[in-house]
């Protein structure tokens, strides 16, 4: 049954001046200014939409930063893209009231600031579609206005299991399919556990940022003893001759043995550059082996190369500090 948008009874959506992520699909007309409350995947990829098509966009976000589980540096290069587009950004503030007003809305934040727009979006997220289906009157056990499943996908009634936005473990339609996979196998006699440790996920900004695995932050937090390679867009040729040099790779793997344990493209197709290295992990690929892959070049995908190969420290098509520090020398 999917998700709905979440809609806080703080915040007055009317579906006409103050929208959530389904009702703004609808509109008529380019709105010349959109106020967008939620800083997460959902909120900067319709603050990046509208702002290329020419609204002047303001983000509002109660957290530190945009984008909060992404790779920070990768969420540095969309937040550069904003700046460029004259997206204003508002972090560690909420909206304390927004009302209607005459041609628009106005929302009074948290920092004293007042911010005017023709239209405003609530991105604050999405819930399980559970409303009104009656499970737990028939006795399906539910958590949280999410239905409970096992690492099989049951329910707490025999015969009948969930997937997807419904269950609320991670909202991505391709989650879903790969859920409905096992559910189906395991409804028919199999005994599957799903296996959520390599999921790419993608925000569709411009740049996009498409992510597999623990960002660099994560493997920090940790504790983690880590190797990470980069290679920035600027550095490869069919970056340069598309004329989309922003961007970076960046590969983080075990230092002890080579283990891949995240990657995090920011950059000009990175969505489809993921499966690469989702398809590596999957496989237990070492950050070695994919360094050793021979890539067509010129292309997009030997960056993913070029950024195993200098988390193992041997960058060839990269300057780096130390291979400046010894050009320093020899001059």
């Amino acid at each position: 049954t999917g998700s709905v948008a979440a809609q806080p009874k703080s915040l007055p959506i009317d579906g006409k001046n103050i929208l959530t992520s389904d009702e703004i699909l609808a509109i008529k007309e380019l709105p010349k200014s959109l106020l967008v409350i939620g800083g997460g995947y959902i909120g900067c990829e319709f603050a990046s939409i509208f702002s290329i098509l020419g609204s002047q966009v303001t983000i509002v976000e109660q957290l530190p930063g945009l984008l909060a589980t992404s790779d920070r540096q990768a969420v540095r290069e969309v937040e550069k893209a904003f700046k460029s587009r004259g997206v204003t950004t508002f972090t560690s503030a909420s909206v304390k009231a927004l009302e209607s007003i005459e041609g628009g809305v106005r929302a009074r934040l948290s920092n004293g600031e007042t911010v005017s727009a023709e239209k405003a979006l609530v991105a604050v997220g999405r819930r399980p579609n559970t409303n009104g289906l009656g499970l737990e009157e028939a006795g399906i056990d539910m958590e949280n206005g999410a239905v409970k499943v096992d690492d099989r996908l049951r329910t707490s009634m025999e015969g009948v299991y969930a997937i997807g936005d419904l269950i609320d473990v991670i909202q991505l339609a391709h989650v879903a399919s790969y859920q409905a996979d096992i559910a189906v196998k395991n409804a028919l006699g199999g005994d599957l556990a799903v296996d959520y440790r390599v999921v790419p996920s993608v925000i569709f900004t411009s740049p996009e940022i498409a992510q597999v695995g623990e960002t660099e932050e994560a493997c920090k937090a940790r504790g983690a003893e880590i190797a990470v390679g980069r290679f920035a867009y600027q550095a490869a040729g069919k970056a340069l001759c598309d004329g989309q040099t922003q961007g970076t790779v960046k590969v983080v793997s075990e230092a002890r043995n080579g283990q891949l344990l995240g990657v995090t493209i920011v950059g000009q197709d990175a969505s489809a550059l993921i499966a690469e290295v989702t398809a590596a992990m999957h496989a237990q690929v070492s950050v070695q082996e994919l360094a050793e892959v021979i890539h067509a070049h010129p292309t997009l995908p030997e960056m993913i190369k070029e950024a195993a190969e200098d988390a193992l420290g041997l960058a060839v098509h990269k300057v780096t500090r130390q291979t400046r520090a010894r050009a320093g020398k020899k001059d």
